[in-house]
């Protein structure tokens, strides 16, 4: 499951579902002097997979339901979205190593998984990575990601697994907001494509760059925000 989206206006805003099964992944929700969001535990190791950093920098790695693509394989020639998504949050590589790791290396999921990831930079580049299918640096203002595949046209979008119904609201606010969205206007639209049931909004968190600050709340309470200053 998982919505993840960004706007550019007057402000540059991000936000993000994180849509679980209750017990499904050990994950944190952390909130440090220069990252906000989740971290995930897979046996020993954490990964940061869903956030934002102090410098605007903004991933995530939603399922990408709809096909066997960008399987994973073991080799060097091969890296792995999940690290790419890990090392960025953890600012250890920039927007600009990730497109030079995909000219060098073919870019594969983790073993058994299905993702892709929207990425901004701290210059506001907007980006999508798909294994199997490639990138796309996005030249609109908006861009938004459930979990179908986006560099690639399905034959049938009724699968409720892709999550197109939370695509299409998120989609139409984004495509008829101002230059002035806002905070406001992020978290009604993070609430509208919030789940309820077995797969649930876990976390909902969204970013301002001119606030320099996150919004968020947990289990879909959007009546209870908190906000963490950078």
């Amino acid at each position: 499951m998982c919505t993840g989206f960004v706007h550019k206006g007057n402000d540059v805003i991000v936000g993000y579902n994180l849509d679980l099964a209750i017990n499904a992944f050990d994950y944190k929700v952390l909130k440090r002097k220069d990252y906000f969001g989740v971290s995930i535990k897979v046996g020993s190791t954490s990964y940061f997979t869903h956030g934002v950093r102090s410098d605007g920098s903004f991933a995530n790695l939603p399922y990408m339901n709809g096909g066997l693509l960008g399987q994973y394989r073991r080799s060097k020639d091969c890296c792995r979205l999940d690290i790419l998504v890990n090392q960025y949050l953890r600012g250890k590589i920039t927007f600009k190593n990730i497109l030079e790791t995909y000219q060098k290396r073919l870019i594969v999921n983790a073993p058994h998984y299905s993702m892709h990831s929207l990425f901004l930079s701290p210059n506001d580049d907007i980006m999508i990575l798909e294994p199997g299918l490639g990138y796309q640096l996005i030249k609109e203002n908006y861009a938004i990601i459930t979990n179908f595949p986006l560099l690639m046209t399905l034959p049938d979008y009724s699968n409720p697994w892709y999550g197109k119904d939370r695509y299409d609201k998120g989609l139409k606010i984004l495509q008829s907001a101002s230059q002035d969205f806002s905070m406001k206007e992020a978290l009604k639209l993070l609430q509208e494509t919030s789940q309820k049931g077995d797969y649930g909004t876990r976390l909902s968190f969204a970013y301002s760059k001119n606030l320099h600050s996150v919004y968020y709340c947990l289990e879909g309470d959007f009546t209870s925000v908190n906000v963490f200053h950078f």
